[in-house]
């Protein structure tokens, strides 16, 4: 379940872009550039992200001789205090069984999300697109 997207390559790798269980991911193939094919690359890994759920993808890069990889971030929870919010990522089955993924994002000390409990639901994706809601007062 992994739907790739785009690729950014720089002097020492390609930033492969993509989404994996329908959040945006970035993988890093290392190794390869200057002359050097993918066969000799040195590992791929999927880069960790500081939050379970949000948006990453490419940034604008003029300079393909640059051995770093620009990449655009965007949490869920712009401008609210990270130490007073918290995000994540849960799944609720439908009536067939399948997991619908549902990204959360909650006030810490006001909401457990392990325990449950009444919620607002408000946003819709579908065949990976998603309304990621407004950004309104929590």
């Amino acid at each position: 379940d992994i739907n790739l997207e785009g690729l950014r390559a720089t002097r020492d790798g390609v930033g492969l872009f993509g989404r994996h269980g329908g959040l945006t991911a970035c993988w890093v193939l290392e190794g390869v550039g200057n002359g050097r094919s993918v066969r000799s690359a040195t590992g791929l890994h999927r880069l960790v992200l500081p939050e379970p759920a949000s948006q990453v993808g490419p940034a604008p890069s003029r300079d393909f001789d640059s051995a770093e990889l620009r990449l655009s971030y965007s949490s869920l929870v712009p401008g609210y205090d990270s130490f007073a919010y918290a995000c994540a990522r849960l799944s609720a089955p439908a009536r067939d069984g399948t997991p619908i993924p549902l990204s959360l994002v909650y006030r810490k000390g006001g909401y457990d999300p392990a325990a449950g409990g009444p919620l607002m639901l408000y946003g819709y994706g579908r065949c990976e697109w998603g309304d990621h809601g407004a950004r309104g007062r929590v």
